[in-house]
């Protein structure tokens, strides 16, 4: 069997290195992590009580809920290779956006991957191939995002034959020990959408606004009682943690990646309708069904 040959990506006739950047984009970019660096942090609640509240003020009502067109969200900012191979790719599309990164081989990574979803409902396709996307990064005119930025180590992991039946939202976020690990499927990897951009900075922001310690502290606020009829936990802390990062992660993306957007054409309306309706619905169903049931 031959092996594929390696796909050419097309080239960027000058990298956009940050010693190329203009000083105004990297001074923005520097305040804008700045700004936004370690404020969210582990905020726990006191009791169940403190929970549900935080969950109705937070929770908006079903009659809020419509159909967003995303179409926008879903066009291709450039044409991507149609086989796949370790090795250094960059591409270039509308705007003045640009997208750099290396792949490496990481099949041997598959005992981790199929633990992570091997009981995720809706996850079809092959694990293999698995890659590690290495030195990743995006500019537009008004933006900067280098990996080696963020406050805390992040691997990213890519399935790209690995996909979702239930959501195009295929984008994850799992722990290993200190470090995070952000998961992509599919198409994701290429970053040739402004959806996988949402994507792939609301699981950063995960990240940059929760440090390990935090993490525990969450986990910890939340009691396990071992009664007679089975392990009965606190659910609105439990929702209330959730939702709450979720939140902060939004809030981060917004901060961190709004240039990039504004720069693709995304109007900021567009994005936190998606937010909204869209990446935000599964646990707005989930909380009202849960407020709905409990008793006060």
């Amino acid at each position: 069997m031959s092996t594929p040959e390696k796909p050419t990506p097309p080239q960027i006739e000058k990298a956009a290195q940050p010693e190329n950047l203009p000083p105004a984009v990297s001074d923005v970019a520097e305040q804008t992590r700045e700004a936004v660096q370690n404020i969210h942090g582990a905020k726990l609640f006191a009791s169940e009580d403190n929970a549900r509240q935080f969950l109705k003020d937070h929770i908006p009502p079903k009659e809020n809920d419509r159909q967003v067109d995303l179409a926008p969200l879903k066009e291709q900012l450039f044409e991507i290779p149609e086989n796949l191979a370790p090795g250094h790719y960059e591409f270039e599309g509308k705007n003045g956006f640009r997208v750099s990164f290396d792949l490496v081989s990481a099949d041997s990574d598959f005992d981790r991957c199929w633990l992570l979803y091997k009981d995720a409902e809706g996850i079809e396709g092959d694990y293999r191939p698995i890659f590690v996307i290495k030195n990743l990064q995006i500019r537009t005119n008004n933006f900067s995002y280098d990996e080696k930025e963020l406050s805390r180590p992040v691997g990213i992991t890519w399935l790209p034959k690995l996909r979702s039946a239930k959501t195009e939202l295929t984008s994850v976020v799992a722990y290993r020990g200190n470090q995070r690990d952000v998961h992509l499927m599919g198409e994701d990897g290429w970053h040739a959408r402004p959806i996988n951009l949402l994507g792939l900075f609301h699981e950063l922001g995960h990240s940059e606004t929760r440090s390990p310690e935090d993490q525990r502290k969450e986990e910890n606020s939340v009691s396990t009682i071992i009664t007679g009829k089975g392990v009965k936990t606190e659910p609105f802390k439990k929702a209330a943690l959730e939702l709450q990062r979720e939140l902060d992660a939004n809030s981060w993306m917004l901060q961190r990646a709004g240039k990039l957007f504004d720069d693709l054409g995304i109007s900021r309306e567009l994005i936190e309708d998606y937010i909204e309706h869209k990446q935000m619905r599964s646990y707005y169903e989930a909380n009202r069904r849960r407020l709905a049931q409990s008793t006060e």
